[in-house]
């Protein structure tokens, strides 16, 4: 495992983070699609680098609330708004990634994945159910469906091309890291990779999802046929790249968004000492 570690291009593995730091981007702006542009693009990927640089610290997606917690403050209908965000862009993404894992799993000649397929399920039931309260007159549900209703026809073709640009992003950086590594067939490998990946990520157990999304990445790879030493190599080295662009990313998002709420902070402190100093000036 080691030797094919060490033989990987480096090249490759460059391009590979590049492609899964795309991936992070068109993630941000999947929010951005359907806050109606609410915020800027920039402000978009700052706050949700923010919660992807939590979740490579903290286990069980606590940068989950951290991005609902950032967006809720510049979504007109506050955190339940914002989390129908978070489930529509979840809902539409293994929508995407469903039909990928069937394609994989054909062209590789295995079994479909049940389990991807339940995925996407247990995914779009929370909207499902918020359709059905909000049928019936809950303004809870109202205002979790408030960015999906509001969003327009141009805004919704945005928001698909940039569901399929975040997955496509991740196939290449895959692709790139399994030809990195010697990987046969590498495009054909990240079919199977990348859903394992989604799958391995719904509830991470471990900061970064460590040990977890190697294996699973490793798993794909044994059943597409390379051999387990190899396939381990590829699942490490994949795991490693995303998480390395997680860091850094996020914690550019991160930067960004303490050094904005810092400015925040200082302007208003000055402003009220500055109006406290009026009534003396006069």
């Amino acid at each position: 495992m080691l030797d094919a570690l060490r033989d990987a291009d480096p090249i490759e593995l460059a391009l590979a983070a590049g492609c899964f730091a795309v991936a992070v981007a068109c993630a941000a702006a999947s929010w951005w699609a359907l806050l109606g542009r609410a915020l800027s693009l920039g402000d978009a990927c700052a706050r949700y680098g923010a919660g992807s640089f939590v979740n490579t610290l903290v286990p069980a997606r606590a940068g989950d609330a951290v991005r609902l917690g950032l967006f809720s403050r510049v979504t007109p209908g506050g955190l339940l708004a914002a989390g129908g965000v978070a489930a529509t862009v979840g809902t539409a993404r293994w929508l995407v990634i469903v039909p990928l894992a069937i394609g994989g799993a054909t062209a590789a000649r295995l079994p479909v994945p049940p389990l991807a397929i339940a995925a996407a399920g247990a995914t779009a039931l929370p909207l499902a159910l918020a359709w059905l309260f909000a049928a019936r007159g809950s303004c809870r549900a109202r205002a979790l469906l408030a960015p999906l209703r509001a969003i327009g026809s141009r805004d919704l073709v945005v928001l698909i091309v940039l569901v399929l640009g975040t997955v496509a992003a991740r196939v290449a950086a895959v692709t790139l890291a399994g030809a990195a590594l010697g990987v046969p067939r590498p495009l054909t490998a990240a079919l199977l990779v990348v859903p394992a990946l989604e799958l391995a990520g719904i509830i991470p157990l471990t900061p970064a999802n460590i040990g977890v999304a190697g294996g699973a990445a490793a798993l794909a790879l044994h059943a597409h046929g390379v051999p387990m030493h190899i396939a381990l190599a590829v699942g490490l080295a994949v795991h490693a790249v995303e998480t390395a662009t997680g860091i850094v990313v996020g914690g550019i998002g991160a930067a960004v968004v303490l050094r904005r709420r810092s400015s925040s902070g200082t302007v208003v402190v000055l402003d009220r000492a500055r109006n406290a100093a009026l009534p003396e000036a006069a």
